[in-house]
C-alpha cells in the first residue's frame, strides 16, 4: 500500500541513518519498526495513573474536599512563580 504521511524532518533523518545503517530502505525500515511497535503491549491509559493511588482513609478525603471547597484553588500565586 502507498501512503502520504508527514513526519518530522529530523526524525525522518534519523530514521534514513538507521536504516542506511542496517542496509534497509527506509519504508522497509519503518515497517519493522511499526511491527515491532504494534506488537508491543499497548501501554497503560493515560487515566489508570488514579488507581496507583494509595487507599486514603475517608475522614482524610473529607478533609480535603472541605479544603477543596473553601478555593482559591484556582488563582496562581504570582510571587511563587518568582
Amino acid at each position: 500500500m502507498k501512503t502520504s504521511l508527514i513526519l518530522n524532518d529530523t526524525l525522518v533523518r534519523k530514521a534514513k541513518s538507521r536504516a542506511a545503517l542496517q542496509g534497509l530502505t527506509l519504508s522497509r525500515y519503518l515497517e519493522v519498526c511499526l511491527e515491532k511497535s504494534l506488537d508491543a503491549p499497548e501501554p497503560e491509559c493515560v487515566g489508570d495513573w488514579i488507581g496507583t493511588l494509595p487507599n486514603t482513609p475517608k475522614s482524610a478525603a473529607k478533609e480535603v474536599n472541605s479544603v477543596m471547597a473553601q478555593g482559591g484553588f484556582d488563582e496562581i500565586d504570582e510571587e511563587m512563580w518568582k
